[in-house]
């Protein structure tokens, strides 16, 4: 039933409107108010429009009058809609007992029998962190439809002497537990998972006595938390429903938990601090005791008794030292039991990992020897001998080994941009043949598919509405460069069998189309990268008219873009002899250049660029000789593959990849079996070795062998000094708590100060893409590395005139570090700073802050180490 309000009687034309007119009534309306009976059709579901469109004809004294206006209705189908009820058996349970329950699901209040069920139990704080909610499972199989009908206004276009005034009234109103108490001691809590429980293959019954019915059961884990029971269901007659109400409590009657950091670090002092609670007794003795293993040695008494009251928290704490230069996980547990009744008793244990108290090392070495014996530490640099961390060791009777050591290094590089991301996917895609010669990265295929293929979901959350992408992932603004190289490294990530997310290839190509035709604001690189981009994937996209557009301006462009030009001219097989007069332009010395953050360029890539062009065209001055110099020189720049950027190692391997010939080296034995074989058996490798550890491979094969070392390491000295590569960084602390408390162990820090972590960062020139790392002490945890925001909340400091403020452009708070990133860092002094907070009792091993440019391994530096106490007074 419609009631309807309007200024005048008339006659009214009803319809009901999604995409389409469903159906129309033509009805009268006397007076200025009525109803209209409208009968709901199935086909209505979930929503319809009604719009109503209101005509009084006019007379000798009185012109036509019109209205019109709309409403919304909602509109269910029963049948549709699955009613699902999880039931269970208690609303509480003690870690490790069995939780049962049971599912009913009905449709008009009949049993539903054969439905597919998902019913799953998740830690309740978790989903409360996230605001989580039931989604409507129903509408996203039955989405609303859109009010697409269109209706206007006719009579002005009869009347010429009226004023042109609006008399369409849009938005026209329309219708107005008890728990046992035993002893726990021997069950020990170590199982402690988000999610509980999980089964996506439920079905209901249908033998009579179990018709929509289906039961589930687990074992409590030992979270000591609530658990909220979801279940969502389906048939094969698209019913759909689902329900999040179910709860179950795990508890106990008395609990021990311990609060401790995320990790440590070799040479920490901390206190190991647990929280006791109890609520059978207003009064009780508890004795809580703690246990660790080798690698942390308690430095006082292992248990200790105090009185604790209902429901009220009781604190234990331990002093211990943390001495494991192996770097194991150390494993901390904590028991309590009452004095008054034995039966009523916690245990908890866990595991912390332990880092070095220094910054780690990742460094490598190749070289060549004669078999049949290799000794690692012979050939490892002394620094890795003096050091503590693990290595691995490849050996090859391919002489490339050595040379496609860029490899790893690009599939391993570690900041989240997109410039990074689209060169590891393009390194696996493009290169996924040289991986043949690594055996130590083909144990790893499955991870880094699984990375890559998260980089491809980044690219579809990030992309912007024009089809760009950001450099950072959650930007606002597109790089053309990024933009290119992603289309470009999504083609190939299809052909090499990865699944790209709907539309993204066509966006993006939409986007890189723009770019070439300059309706995106693109520099001539970028026009050039985007041709070559584009016809590289293989389409039958007509290019000719860009091509010769750029091939007219290429004096206004560099040698990479005329070797860009030149491949995609020879891609697309068109303008031979304009193929070859780009490559005589650019067949002189590669000059000096610097870094520029639009296109990447460098000396190195320049190069690399200009071999790949000449080698894929082949001009007939391209002679053998000068394609074994060429290869030698591409060879040579690899040697130092560590530390070249990502642009460079990439287009070195590509370079270096087309001009490989056949492979004719023999398969390696050897007498000490090694961990992995490479896949064409001409390489293997000897993984995770401690570096102090003999490693001597004997039984080789006879003759001229290659071998790649890798290591991760840190110093054994525990403090490092300052370094200053073309860059100072200084780390100071301010405590917002109070002052006077700076962090020593004469002034130490007390859990829960708020503390300013300033970064003060000089250099003598304009660098981009700068990269900040601080690894954080086990004591202290990032709140926010967003200054504005903490200068609403906090009182700061006043800032030194001298010092600029570093504009952040993206980072990422990880358990032990901080990573901050700024595209710009301008010549001189400038600052940068984060909120931190005190959360652990000790004394902290603080290894020192570095600071590199992404793209610029000349420049570099390093703060000095420091230890940071926090006490619990």
């Amino acid at each position: 039933m419609l009631t309807i309000q309007a200024p005048f009687g008339g006659v009214a034309w009803v319809s009901v409107e999604t995409d389409e007119i469903l159906d129309t009534l033509l009805l009268p309306l006397k007076g200025n108010a009525g109803r209209i009976e409208l009968p709901i059709k199935k086909e209505y579901a979930p929503n319809a429009t009604v719009a109503i469109y209101l005509v009084k004809p006019g007379g000798e004294k009185e012109l036509p009058r019109e209205r019109f206006a709309y409403t919304d209705i909602e509109v269910r189908r029963p049948d549709r809609e699955l009613k699902i009820e999880p039931h269970l058996a208690s609303a509480t349970a003690k870690p490790g007992d069995i939780v049962r329950g049971e599912v009913r699901v009905t449709s008009e209040n009949k049993p539903v029998s054969d439905a597919d069920l998902l019913v799953f139990a998740v830690d309740d704080a978790v989903l409360s962190l996230g605001d989580w909610k039931l989604p409507a499972i129903g509408e996203r199989f039955y989405p609303k439809n859109a009010f697409s009908v269109r209706t206007y206004e006719a009579l002005h276009g009869y009347i010429d002497n009226l004023a042109k005034l609006s008399v369409t009234q849009k938005g026209f109103v329309i219708g107005g537990g008890g728990e046992e108490a035993i002893s726990n001691v021997k069950n020990v809590r170590k199982e402690f998972r988000t999610l509980a429980f999980w089964q996506g293959s439920l079905k209901t019954g249908s033998d009579g006595k179990s018709d929509g019915k289906a039961t589930f059961e687990f074992a409590a884990p030992d979270n000591l938390t609530t658990y909220r029971v979801v279940a969502v269901g389906q048939t094969k007659t698209n019913q759909f429903g689902g329900d999040a109400t179910q709860t179950v409590k795990i508890s106990k009657p008395l609990l021990i938990d311990p609060a401790l950091p995320r990790f440590l670090r070799d040479g920490d002092e901390i206190e190991l601090r647990a929280i006791v609670r109890e609520n059978f007794a207003d009064n009780d003795e508890i004795t809580a005791r703690c246990i660790t293993d080798a690698n942390l040695k308690l430095l006082g008494g292992d248990s200790a008794t105090q009185s604790a009251h209902r429901d009220a928290p009781t604190v234990f704490r331990f002093r211990a030292k943390v001495a494991d230069v192996d770097l194991a996980q150390a494993k901390i547990r904590f028991e309590a039991v009452s004095k008054s009744n034995n039966k009523m008793s916690d245990a908890v244990e866990i595991t912390l990992p332990v880092q070095p108290p220094t910054i780690v090392r990742k460094e490598s070495v190749a070289g060549s020897f004669t078999g049949p014996q290799f000794d690692a530490h012979r050939v490892m640099p002394e620094e890795w001998r003096h050091g503590r961390g693990k290595f691995s060791t490849t050996i090859s009777t391919s002489p490339w080994l050595p040379k496609i050591a860029g490899l790893p290094v690009i599939l391993e590089y570690p900041h989240g941009c997109f410039e990074q991301i689209s060169t590891k996917l393009l390194g696996y895609s493009l290169l996924a043949n040289l991986l043949a010669y690594m055996p130590d990265l083909q144990g790893r295929d499955a991870e880094y598919r699984a990375t890559l293929e998260r980089g491809l979901k980044q690219y579809a959350d990030s992309l912007l509405s024009n089809g760009m992408l950001p450099y950072w992932p959650g930007g606002d603004a597109g790089n053309g460069f990024v933009t290119c190289q992603a289309l470009w490294s999504v083609n190939e990530s299809i052909n090499a069998g990865f699944e790209a997310p709907a539309e993204l290839q066509e966006k993006l190509s939409g986007a890189v189309g723009k770019i070439l035709k300059g309706q995106a604001g693109a520099s001539r690189f970028e026009k050039c990268f985007a041709l070559f981009v584009l016809t590289q994937s293989g389409s039958d996209d007509d290019f000719r008219n860009e091509s010769q557009e750029l091939y007219l301006h290429r004096n206004e462009g560099s040698d990479e873009d005329r070797a860009l030009l030149a491949l995609a001219l020879h891609r697309q097989n068109i303008m031979a002899r304009e193929q070859q007069q780009l490559l005589r332009e650019i067949d002189t010395p590669i000059k000096e250049r610097a870094f520029n953050p639009a296109t990447f360029t460098s000396m190195t890539r320049a190069e690399a660029m200009r071999a790949f062009a000449f080698n894929a065209i082949s001009p007939p001055t391209w002679t053998k000789q000068k394609k074994q110099e060429a290869r030698d020189r591409m060879a040579k720049l690899m040697d130092s593959a560590g530390s070249l950027s990502t642009q460079e190692n990439l287009w070195l391997l590509l370079a270096f990849k087309s001009m490989l010939g056949a492979e004719m080296a023999p398969a390696l034995h050897a007498t000490q079996p090694p961990d992995v074989l490479s896949k064409n058996g001409r390489a293997a490798a000897w993984l995770d070795r401690k570096i102090d550890n003999e490693l001597v491979i004997k039984g080789l094969n006879q003759g001229a062998l290659v071998f790649l070392m890798r290591a991760e390491y840190s110093t054994s000295e525990a403090d490092t000094d300052r370094v200053d590569r073309g860059f100072r960084i200084e780390r100071v602390v301010k405590n917002l708590t109070d002052a006077k408390r700076v962090g020593t162990s004469d002034a130490p820090l007390k859990l829960g100060d708020q503390l300013l972590i300033t970064y003060r960062v000089n250099t003598r020139k304009l660098q981009n893409f700068v990269a900040l790392e601080d690894a954080l002490p086990a004591g202290l945890e990032v709140v926010n590395p967003n200054l504005a925001l903490v200068g609403k909340f906090f009182q700061l400091p006043p800032a030194d005139p001298q010092d600029r403020l570093l504009g952040l452009s993206y980072s990422e708070m990880r358990d032990r570090s901080a990573l901050l990133y700024f595209d710009i860092v301008d010549p001189g002094s400038s600052t940068y700073s984060v909120l931190a907070r005190a959360t652990a009792a000790g004394a902290f091993r603080w290894p020192a802050t570095q600071v590199a440019p992404m793209y610029d391994s000349r420049f570099s530096g390093l703060s000095p180490s420091s230890i940071c106490v926090v006490s619990s007074e």
